[in-house]
């Protein structure tokens, strides 16, 4: 087995993603779809070489360990060495896609596991429904909220929502340094 220097900024970024899985919010379809989504922006940027030895997301999470469960641990700690095998047999890529389509045909192929995978691939999906109508919900209200101010109150939450005041403070606070004196007491 071939072995691969870890460096700070590894250690950085999986102890990043590990307290994102093991820390979630109060929203599990939404914070699953963020982190799906958020995983695939990282390995579009830095390649499918980033996230080796990675957890994956909570579907996945779920998948084995209903899995491990179901058919003990030992074949549980089986699966997931599988998957991490095959993505590190992966040729580095910078799609996300490659990446997830590895791990979900190692979860497919494993007796046992494929049942579990579409059953939580199934949750996942109604969980995203879910979160899509609470958010549509929410923004139509906020909507209705919003035509419902008087001008003054609409002009001031146009300048808060924009942050005028802090941007405003900002520009005012920049100064000259003392960068490119040489002396001169001007």
């Amino acid at each position: 087995m071939e072995r691969t220097l870890i460096t700070d900024k590894d250690i950085a970024s999986r102890s990043r993603w590990i307290d994102r899985i093991t820390h979630p919010g109060g929203d599990f379809g939404a914070d699953a779809a963020q982190l799906e989504c958020d995983l695939a922006d990282e390995i579009d940027r830095q390649g499918s070489g980033a996230l080796i030895g990675h957890v994956y997301t909570y579907t996945h999470l779920a998948c084995l360990v209903r899995y491990a469960e179901d058919r003990g641990a030992d074949a549980g700690t089986s699966l997931l060495y599988e998957v991490f095998s095959s993505i590190e047999s992966m040729l580095p890529v910078k799609s996300a896609n490659g990446y997830w389509r590895t791990v979900n045909r190692v979860l497919l192929n494993r007796r046992g596991a494929a049942e579990l995978w579409r059953e939580e691939k199934i949750a996942l999906l109604e969980s995203i429904e879910i979160a899509r109508a609470e958010a549509l919900r929410f923004l139509a209200e906020e909507r209705q909220r919003i035509m419902k101010l008087s001008r003054q109150d609409a002009i001031r939450e146009v300048l808060v929502g924009r942050k005028l005041d802090a941007r405003s403070n900002a520009v005012k606070s920049v100064s000259a340094n003392s960068l490119l004196d040489i002396g001169d007491p001007r």
